[in-house]
C-alpha cells in the first residue's frame, strides 16, 4: 500500500512537470520553416513540398503541418499531451496482455515515465514540435502496435493496426526495416500470433517505407550528405555502436539502473523468473545484434552526422532489457526506497518549471517588443536558460528571423 502510494504521488508530480513543461513550450526555427511552407496553400500542399524537396517521411510530416495548422496557443500542450497519451497506451496495451492487475492503469504510467525518462535527449523525441512526430510518437505506436498484435482477432484491431503500421513505415525508414524484419521472423516462428494480423503490418508496413524510399526529396538531402559508400557505411555504424556503448548509453546507465531498481517494487506475474548469466547475456546479444541492425540504415544514409535522436527507441528497448533483469532480483528489505521516486519528480518540478516559465516569457516579450517598435535597430538582452529546449536556442537570430517572415515582416529578411 506504501509503495503504491509512493508511485501515485511521483506520478501526480511528474503529470504537473509535464503539463507545465507543454505548456510553456515553443517552437524552434525548423519548426517555423515547416509553418512557413503552409503558406504553399495548406496541410497537404505543404506535405507535397517537403516531399518533394527535403523530407520524405511524409507521415510524421503531415501530423507536424496539421498541427502547426492549427491555433498556435494551444497546439503545443496539445501536441505534447497526445504525445505522452500515446506512450502510456502502448505501455497499457503492453502490459495489460501479461499482466492482471487492478492497479495496471497506475503501473502503466510509471512504466511510461520510466521510458519517457531513458531516452538520450529528452527533449529531441517529446518536446520538438517536428521531430516528435518522427521519434516519440513512432516509440508510442510501436509499443501499442506490439500490445495489439498478440490479442484475438477483431475487425477494430485489424484496422488500427494497419494505420499504426503505415504511420510508423512513413515516419521512420530504420524503424520501418526494424519492423518489417521483424514481422517477417513472427510469421515463421510465432505461431501464436494471428496470420492476418502479420500480412496487414507487413503490407501496410511496406507500402508506406516504399512511398517513403521513392521521394524525390530523398535525392536532394542525399545530395547535401557527404557521400557513403556500403563498405564505408559499415565502418561507421561499427564506429557509431563504439559511440553508444562507450559515450552515450554510459550517460543515461545510472538513470535507467535507477529506475529499473524502482520498477522491482511494481507487483507482477513475473516477478522473481529465474534469469540466469547466460539468458541476461543471450538477451544483451540480440539487443545488440538488433541495434547493429537498426542503425545501419542511419549510418548509411547520414554518414558520420547522425543524429543522437535517431537512437531513442534503442534507448527504450534497453531500458526494457534492464527493467525485466531487475524483476528477477528479490529486493523486498529495500523497498522504502521507492520514496525516492516521488522526491525526484518533486525536485524536477522545482528545478525546471520556473526555468521554462522565464524562458517561454522572454521569448513572447521579446516577439511583443519587435512587434511594437517600428525602429529599424533594436538592441536586445540575451535570453535566459531554456531548460529542455535546447532547440529552441540553435540560433536566436535565426529563431527570430524565420518568425518575422512568418509575419511578412520585413526587418530581418537578408
Amino acid at each position: 500500500m506504501r509503495e503504491r502510494l509512493a508511485i501515485l504521488i511521483g506520478v501526480l508530480l511528474f503529470l504537473i512537470f509535464y503539463l507545465g513543461t507543454a505548456y510553456w513550450n515553443i517552437l524552434t526555427p525548423d519548426d517555423l520553416y515547416f509553418a512557413h511552407n503552409l503558406k504553399l496553400g495548406g496541410v497537404m500542399p505543404a506535405v507535397i513540398y517537403e516531399y518533394t524537396h527535403w523530407s520524405t517521411r511524409f507521415t510524421s510530416v503531415f501530423f507536424n503541418e496539421w498541427f502547426l495548422s492549427m491555433n498556435w496557443k494551444w497546439m503545443i500542450p496539445i501536441r505534447d499531451i497526445i504525445s505522452f497519451f500515446l506512450l502510456f497506451l502502448g505501455v497499457l496495451t503492453s502490459l495489460k496482455r501479461y499482466f492482471k492487475s487492478k492497479h495496471l492503469v497506475l503501473q502503466s504510467l510509471f512504466y511510461a515515465i520510466v521510458l519517457f525518462f531513458s531516452i538520450l535527449h529528452i527533449q529531441e523525441s517529446w518536446f520538438w514540435h517536428c521531430a516528435s512526430f518522427t521519434y516519440g510518437w513512432t516509440i508510442g505506436a510501436s509499443l501499442l502496435l506490439l500490445g495489439l498484435v498478440r490479442r484475438a482477432y477483431s475487425t477494430w484491431r485489424l484496422v488500427l493496426l494497419s494505420l499504426l503500421s503505415f504511420f510508423i513505415g512513413g515516419a521512420s525508414a530504420p524503424i520501418a526495416i526494424m519492423l518489417i524484419i521483424i514481422t517477417v521472423l513472427a510469421f515463421y516462428f510465432d505461431s501464436k500470433v494471428n496470420r492476418t494480423y502479420l500480412l496487414s503490418i507487413l503490407l501496410m508496413t511496406a507500402l508506406s517505407f516504399t512511398i517513403l524510399m521513392l521521394g524525390e526529396g530523398n535525392g536532394i538531402r542525399r545530395s547535401m550528405l557527404p557521400e557513403t559508400s556500403l563498405l564505408s557505411s559499415v565502418w561507421i555504424n561499427i564506429k557509431s555502436l563504439g559511440r553508444l556503448y562507450l559515450i552515450l548509453l554510459p550517460k543515461k546507465l545510472s538513470f535507467m539502473l535507477l529506475a529499473a531498481f524502482f520498477t522491482s517494487f511494481i507487483p507482477n506475474e513475473w516477478k522473481f523468473l529465474k534469469w540466469d548469466k547466460y539468458q541476461a547475456l543471450m538477451m544483451f546479444g540480440d539487443l545488440f545484434l538488433l541495434t547493429a541492425i537498426y542503425h545501419w540504415p542511419i549510418a548509411y544514409t547520414m554518414g558520420e552526422i547522425a543524429a543522437d535522436r535517431a537512437l531513442a527507441i534503442v534507448f527504450v528497448a534497453y531500458q526494457i532489457f534492464f527493467i525485466v533483469i531487475a524483476w528477477s532480483i528479490d529486493l523486498k528489505k529495500l523497498k522504502g526506497l521507492i520514496w525516492l521516486f516521488p522526491v525526484l519528480m518533486l525536485i524536477l518540478c522545482l528545478y525546471f518549471l520556473p526555468i521554462h516559465k522565464t524562458y517561454n516569457r522572454a521569448v513572447n516579450s521579446r516577439y511583443e517588443l519587435l512587434q511594437d517598435s517600428d525602429v529599424s535597430s533594436i538592441e536586445l538582452e540575451r535570453l535566459p536558460s531554456s531548460g529542455f529546449y535546447r532547440n529552441a536556442e540553435l540560433t536566436e537570430y535565426g529563431h527570430l528571423k524565420k518568425y518575422f517572415e512568418l509575419k511578412d515582416d520585413p526587418r530581418l529578411k537578408d
